[in-house]
């Protein structure tokens, strides 16, 4: 009789840890290992003593760099902060993910190891929180950039526009005229408007560039967050994905200009589709005069 009784007070500590992980068969298992449980002290002057010793409010850790090292700490701009944090956002979802995704491959491990299944869906949990938030933090970081930048970016590629426009007109009217003409067109002396225009466009085309970029790898966070939909896990971490997800499919990444315009690779056609219709017009116009 005692021989079953301690059969079945073991199935039961068993079957109590499956369901509860840190429930009486934690307790259990941690007074063992831990021993017997010292007296508790309830002197107040022992205590304040114990605490003080512990524990003192003027000594600091020592930080892990100096002072005078911070005159060469090399500056980062703000896109690229922004896209640093996007792209580890994405790195550690796939590490979480990755987690998530080991239990169908290997489901008899996982089945006989509940307990460290459920442990390692509470971290999992608890990381998709975190980097929810820091997904959520870093887009409003952006679009704060971005209302601060929107005027002088606007005003910086219509000036542009308009640069480029005037340098192509004039290279290409000059040039015709001088073959009407019987004359030999002067490279050299337009070989600056050409460097000029190209720096322009340059710069033009990696500001398009690093925004399509940065759309990209923020909606990518959405895409490798439910690469894992076959796993069985628990509601605590299915419920943080959900929310996570839904967040990203309510939220617009694309960066824009008061509403008139989208900063990406598109903007690049469209930029040269109108040029080239303002140039063919321009240029008509000149050569029938």
């Amino acid at each position: 009789m005692i021989k079953l009784s301690k059969s079945n007070s073991f199935k039961e500590l068993c079957r109590d840890a499956d369901a509860n992980t840190w429930g009486n068969a934690y307790r259990v298992a941690m007074a063992k290992i831990i021993g017997p449980t010292m007296p508790v002290e309830m002197c107040p002057n022992k205590l304040k003593v114990i605490v003080e010793g512990q524990h003192d409010p003027t000594t600091w850790p020592p930080i892990p760099y100096g002072e005078k090292d911070e005159d060469n700490v090399e500056q980062v701009s703000n896109e690229e902060l922004i896209a640093a944090a996007k792209g580890n956002v994405n790195h550690r979802v796939v590490h979480a993910v990755g987690l998530l995704s080991d239990f169908d491959k290997n489901v008899t491990y996982w089945d006989r190891h509940k307990a460290k299944k459920s442990q390692v869906c509470r971290n999992v949990t608890q990381e998709v929180n975190q980097l929810c938030y820091l997904h959520r933090l870093t887009s409003k970081t952006l679009e704060q950039i971005t209302e601060i930048f929107q005027l002088p970016m606007l005003l910086k590629m219509l000036f542009d526009f308009l640069i480029v426009i005037i340098v192509i007109f004039y290279t290409f009217t000059s040039f015709v005229l001088d073959l009407r003409n019987g004359h030999d067109f002067n490279y050299s002396a337009n070989i600056g408007s050409v460097i000029f225009v190209s720096s322009i466009t340059y710069r033009f085309y990696y500001t398009a560039s690093f925004c399509e970029q940065l759309n990209r790898r923020a909606e990518r966070t959405g895409v490798l967050l439910n690469e894992f939909l076959e796993s069985e896990v628990d509601e605590e971490v299915d419920l943080s994905i959900e929310l996570f997800s839904l967040e990203l499919l309510h939220h617009h990444f694309k960066i824009e200009i008061f509403g008139f315009f989208t900063i990406d690779m598109s903007l690049i056609y469209n930029a040269v589709a109108t040029m080239a219709g303002y140039l063919i017009i321009l240029v008509q116009v000149e050569l029938t005069e």
